[in-house]
């Protein structure tokens, strides 16, 4: 199914109500099956990670320190991309957007269940919900090396691969983790950036 152009009321006033509704149904909507992969583009340098605190959000996490600074949406979401875009469009460069506290955020703008305690039960319901006639990402699986119990799911949208990663921090909310990048150089970023940012996440 087609990437669905149906943004309506924005979740809050300004960018981030723009960009993260766009992103949460482009990702609710994707095709499960990879499309034909362009030759690998240059891979920007990655540098070495170092490791950044937030106030609001408020996390700890390793990022790029070749890239500008993560880009604070507002007090529960944060944005990182090698060129300082907030872009969440399947048309955007790779990013990486971390929401905290996420299915408090998610349900002001979704009926949405949110207590299931196992965290595949709840990702495939946050991903139903954001697409409910034809929910197009594979089945979540158990997400390992994180500091909270995690689930993972993949999906494909044109050339790129999109990954959302789901955690449990208990008393501290759930952390949503959403990926892109053209899907030639999807495991570059991966491992030498989204893996290890996702797996230092600590909220404080």
């Amino acid at each position: 199914m087609k990437l669905l152009r149906l943004l309506t009321k924005p979740l809050m006033l300004g960018i981030y109500g723009f960009a993260l509704t766009t992103f949460l149904i482009m990702l609710g909507i994707q095709t499960l099956a990879p499309k034909q992969s362009a030759a690998p583009a240059a891979v920007p340098t990655i540098g070495a990670l170092v490791e950044r605190s937030f106030d609001a959000p408020a996390v700890t996490l390793l990022t790029p320190s070749t890239w500008p600074q993560p880009v604070v949406l507002d007090t529960n979401t944060v944005i990182l991309s090698p060129t300082g875009s907030t872009d969440m469009t399947p048309t955007a460069g790779p990013f990486m957007v971390i929401t905290t506290d996420a299915l408090t955020v998610f349900s002001q703008r979704y009926t949405l269940r949110t207590n299931y305690a196992d965290p595949e039960q709840q990702l495939d319901a946050l991903v139903t919900t954001f697409n409910r006639d034809a929910p197009g990402f594979k089945p979540a699986t158990p997400y390992d090396g994180a500091r909270y119990p995690g689930a993972m799911t993949v999906g494909y949208e044109r050339a790129n691969k999109l990954v959302i990663i789901l955690l449990d921090a208990g008393e501290k909310g759930w952390i949503y983790i959403g990926l892109q990048a053209p899907e030639a150089d999807f495991d570059v970023y991966d491992s030498t950036v989204f893996q290890p940012i996702a797996r230092s996440l600590l909220v404080n």
